[in-house]
């Protein structure tokens, strides 16, 4: 029997291969999108812990922290699975108050390496949605 994605003849190794190959590869984006809906899952709930946690007491810096590592991970994950406008706007999110935070205390190295990483998100984020306004024009 052959099979459209076929290259080989129908009763042949390669053609054997040549069906495996797609099967593994759905499968292997199946489970990817699998993994990275329960990251975004996961991810906003931890979001939604910090941003309590940030509220309720405004002055304490871990909880600020927790926060800008929230959006830097579901930035990660808008990324990841192509909605680079809402990964903007998580990294932008993030790198405000990662500037706030390493503002408060420059000597304070988490902050300032929480900096840097937010402002690669940003640089990141940003290339990819350039990449594709120019794809589209």
């Amino acid at each position: 029997m052959s099979v459209w994605w076929c290259t080989a003849e129908p009763d042949s190794t390669q053609a054997l291969l040549d069906q495996v190959s797609p099967n593994n590869e759905i499968r292997t984006l199946s489970l990817q999108t699998a993994v990275t809906v329960k990251a975004r899952e996961f991810f906003t709930k931890g979001l939604i812990l910090s941003e309590a946690l940030a509220k309720a007491d405004p002055n304490d810096t871990q909880p600020q922290r927790d926060l800008s590592i929230s959006y830097e991970r579901l930035g990660d994950v808008s990324l990841k699975t192509g909605e680079t406008a809402k990964a903007v706007e998580f990294v932008t999110k993030g790198l405000i108050l990662s500037k706030a935070l390493a503002k408060a205390d420059p000597s304070e190295p988490h902050a300032r390496r929480d900096l840097l990483s937010a402002s690669e998100n940003i640089v990141n984020a940003s290339l990819q949605m350039s990449a594709l306004v120019t794809a589209r024009a």
